[in-house]
């Protein structure tokens, strides 16, 4: 982190009563939120819910909330390790537009984010859940390629009052300890025009599978559709490279793993990554590895 040390600390006070009984519960309150790093500022957000309890495999939920999201380069690292080091800080609420060369850094508001759904379980071992959302933000960013050195990003911030809608189901089963399985989309209804990095679906399924207590198998399979990223033509004798918009294809990506406990302590292992052997990228100019495997032994003291 170069340029200085800069601080975008919050800190929330989330207040709330709730009210139940057999058929419905409530939650009503308040989410205070004090941003008291480089930028101050406290914000008051609605934070409450509603369940109607209707049966035991069907029920419906619904809500409103608010919040401030902190932004660090911590954890702007965790999804873009290629990110550009040099921070520039602004305050939330102001349009921002990116930098050539510098990683903007600010906290994204979430205004108010309606949210409703089904939620059940028909059987004890199987569960579902389906929800649709729709929200309006401040800040929300994304991750740009730079200009002048396209191997690094920057941050691109949508500015002030941009909504989000997404829908999100998934279904568990789990058999105990002996399997679970998970399924699970996620799709963008509506949003940015140029979300950078971010595809409008993604889903997956997770699986594990114990035979015995030696033996432990997981799969995960998952799709990531298209995704938008930014393009620069060469630089000209009197003018710098013109941004223009690539399409990332979508993809498939399997990995399966198989460990055998030899003991409480001690298990080895081996990982298989990219069964597909896909060529993809998740971040434009930085292509996945194909077909790769891991294997080795595992220690706990």
């Amino acid at each position: 982190q170069n340029g200085g040390t800069f601080n975008t600390s919050v800190f929330r006070a989330e207040p709330y009563i709730t009210l139940q009984n057999k058929l419905f519960r409530l939650k009503a309150g308040i989410n205070i939120v004090n941003e008291f790093g480089d930028k101050k500022k406290v914000l008051v957000f609605p934070d409450a819910s509603l369940d109607l309890l209707l049966s035991y495999g069907f029920n419906l939920f619904g809500g409103i909330k608010g919040d401030v999201l902190q932004n660090t380069y911590s954890n702007m690292t965790e999804k873009n390790q290629w990110i550009n080091g040099y921070i520039y800080v602004n305050n939330i609420g102001s349009p921002l537009s990116g930098a050539a060369n510098n990683l903007l850094l600010a906290n994204t508001r979430q205004n108010f984010d309606f949210f409703a759904g089904i939620k059940g379980a028909f059987t004890p071992v199987f569960n579902y859940r389906a929800q649709v959302e729709t929200g309006v933000y401040n800040n929300l960013y994304f991750f740009i390629n730079q200009p002048n050195a396209r191997q690094y990003f920057s941050t691109v911030y949508a500015g002030n009052g941009t909504t989000k809608e997404e829908f999100y189901a998934e279904v568990n089963y789990l058999a105990g300890s002996k399997f679970r399985i998970n399924i699970n989309l996620d799709f963008r209804l509506k949003g940015i025009a140029e979300a950078w990095h971010t595809p409008k679906l993604k889903s997956g399924i997770w699986l594990q599978f114990n035979p015995s207590s030696h033996w432990m198998i997981n799969g995960s399979l998952y799709y990531t559709g298209e995704q938008k990223a930014a393009g620069y033509t060469p630089n000209g004798v009197d003018f710098g490279p013109t941004q223009y918009t690539l399409v990332l294809p979508a993809f498939t990506d399997i990995s399966l793993g198989i460990e055998y406990r030899i003991n409480k302590k001690i298990s080895l292992f081996i990982n298989g990554y990219n069964l597909l052997n896909t060529k993809y990228q998740n971040y434009l100019n930085y292509p996945v590895l194909g077909l790769n495997a891991l294997g080795g032994i595992s220690i706990t003291l």
